[in-house]
C-alpha cells in the first residue's frame, strides 16, 4: 500500500485493531489489522463508522470479491458533506483489515489517479 510522499506513518491502536495512520497535507490513511479473527461485513463497517466520524448512511459498495490475499474484500466510497472516504476492507488468511483515506471531495477529484493507484496498490501477502 502506497503512503503520501513526504508523510510520516505512526503505530496506531484502536481497541483490537493495529496497524498505521497517516496525517499529510490534508489526508489521512488508516491502514489496521485485526489479527488472528475474521470479523463479518458488519463489524468491519461498524469499527469504520467509529473512526472516519462518517454514518454508514452515506458509505457505498464501489465493488467486491476475492484474490491478491484477500478471501473476500470490499471497496467502498462515503462522503457526507465535502469529506470523502475511499478505500476497502476484509478477511486475509491472517484476520481483517480495514484500509482507507479520508479526504476532500475537491482533493479526490483532482488526484483520482493517484488514489486508484494507491487502492490497486493494496494486496494482502
Amino acid at each position: 500500500m502506497f503512503i503520501p510522499k513526504g508523510a510520516k506513518p505512526q503505530e496506531k491502536e484502536i481497541g483490537k485493531w493495529g496497524g498505521l495512520y497517516v496525517k499529510h497535507d490534508g489526508i489521512e490513511l488508516w491502514g489496521l489489522a485485526k489479527l488472528g479473527t475474521k470479523a463479518t461485513p458488519a463489524e468491519i463497517e461498524k469499527f469504520g463508522e467509529k473512526i472516519t466520524n462518517i454514518p454508514a448512511k452515506f458509505w457505498k459498495n464501489e465493488d467486491e470479491g476475492s484474490g491478491k490475499g484477500w478471501e473476500w474484500f470490499k471497496s467502498v466510497q462515503a462522503k457526507n458533506d465535502s469529506t470523502v472516504v475511499f478505500g476497502g476492507y476484509g478477511v486475509g488468511p491472517k484476520g481483517s483489515y480495514l484500509l482507507i483515506i479520508k479526504t476532500t471531495s475537491s482533493d479526490l477529484e483532482e488526484h483520482n489517479v493517484e488514489y486508484m493507484k494507491w487502492y490497486n496498490s493494496i494486496k494482502l501477502n
